[in-house]
């Protein structure tokens, strides 16, 4: 008895070949579903002042970033370009500009822009994790670390029951 090799069948990008194996389960992780996980995992652990513009730094920085680093994009920084970094942080200042805040402190502004700052950094590296995690949880975790830090007495939560 023996086994006859079948020809294979050609499929689209991105689409499953028939028949299993390790080709039929592998998944394709896309930025939908990585923006997804990461406003999930944003919303759960971090108070919501924080992770609602850690999500609009991901959304419009990232972008901005991707835009302006491909057309314009001529001197390197870390992996990237220092145009895609700068739109990045200038981005950035704009959406911690806008965003709510607890107190609407000139503190509160500043730890926006250092976490904005780290994450154009993040940004910019080749770190290895995709950056639609790696963006909104580093300028989460930092903006956090950065209240506890210099405005511990700050209720961080306040917000949280009036969404």
């Amino acid at each position: 008895f023996q086994t006859v090799p079948q020809p294979a069948i050609p499929t689209l990008p991105g689409e499953r070949p028939p028949g299993g194996g390790q080709d039929a389960i592998a998944m394709k992780w896309d930025s939908g579903l990585t923006q997804l996980l990461a406003a999930t995992l944003l919303v759960v652990l971090f108070p919501k002042v924080i992770a609602i513009t850690a999500i609009a730094v991901l959304i419009i920085s990232d972008t901005s970033a991707a835009l302006i680093g491909r057309r314009y994009g001529r001197h390197r920084f870390m992996s990237k370009s220092l145009e895609g970094a700068s739109a990045f942080f200038l981005s950035g200042l704009l959406v911690v500009a806008i965003a709510p805040k607890v107190e609407y402190s000139a503190a509160e502004y500043a730890i926006g822009a250092a976490a904005t700052l780290l994450g154009a950094v993040v940004e910019a590296s080749a770190i290895g994790l995709d950056d639609n995690l790696s963006i909104p949880l580093t300028v989460g975790a930092a903006m956090w670390l950065l209240y506890l830090i210099f405005l511990p007495a700050l209720n961080l939560f306040k917000l949280d029951g009036m969404v």
